[in-house]
Parts: C-alpha cells; structure tokens; sequence
C-alpha cells in the first residue's frame, strides 16, 4: 500500500461521542470536503463488517462520480477500515481514535492506496497525494469546528 495522506487532529469530546458521530459514515459528507452524499446502502448498523455505501465526490469538475465504499475491518471506540474498489485510486481509508483523557479525542485519519501499477505509483499518485492531504486537512478541522 502507498500512503496518500495521514493527518491527525486532538477533539475537545470524550471518546464515545466522538466514535459514534465518525463511524456513522452517513454523517461523513457532513465534514469531509468534496463528498456531496455518503449514504448506506443497506440498514445494517454502523460498524457491520461487509457494510457498504454510496458515495458521490466530486474528483474533477462539477460531477460527482459514485463509487461503493465497503467497511472491512471494524473495533469499537478504536477504529474503521474502509476501501472501495475505485480505479485508478483503489483506496483505503482507516480512522483510529485515541483517548487522550475523558474529554479529549485524538482522531488519525489515514488513506492509502492499494495500486500498485508503476505508471500509478510514478504519474497519478504525487497528485492524488496533494489532493487528499488538503481534504483531509479540511476535514479534519471541520470536525474540530463540530466538536471543539
């Protein structure tokens, strides 16, 4: 895997507030920039492993392309795994929550690429990492916005 970004962020909210709002992925589109609608695609509950939904972001221009995200691995009140099989990116996105103490949360947000294509590696990857450094910046200080 290739790392495209990683970017961590401290939230004034005690960790069960925090894991619910974040692993609700329905809520993602809320906070994270570029998603224009991130919903389930069945009503299994939140963290079901296999769990998959539909989101819209817009990559180029003003079209937002659909692409399935899948849940695959999932800890209660530590983290989520997702990925998608959305060429030529084929990402994988982990978000791990770390208690600082009862009223602080650490968030550290990860996506990574599972591409291991060398025209991807020496072309498409140095821009996609550029691109998703400054979402997940935005995005994370969305939060930190939300929660305080």
């Amino acid at each position: 895997m290739h790392r495209l970004a990683q970017e961590s962020i401290c939230l004034n909210a005690a960790l069960p507030e925090v894991f619910k709002y974040v692993t609700d992925l329905n809520n993602f589109s809320e906070w994270f920039p570029e998603v224009q609608e991130f919903k389930e695609t069945h009503s299994s509950p939140a963290g079901t492993i296999g769990k998959t939904y539909a989101e819209k972001v817009f990559l180029e221009g003003d079209t937002a392309t659909e692409i399935i995200v899948e849940v695959v691995e999932y800890v209660e009140d530590e983290k989520i795994v997702t990925q998608a099989e959305f060429n030529p990116l084929l990402p994988r996105m982990e978000i791990n929550f770390i208690p600082v103490n009862t009223t602080i949360t650490e968030i550290i947000w990860n996506m990574d690429s599972r591409n291991e294509e060398e025209d991807f590696l020496r072309n498409t990857l140095p821009m996609m990492q550029s691109i998703i450094s400054e979402r997940a910046n935005k995005g994370l200080t969305n939060l930190k916005i939300k929660f305080g």
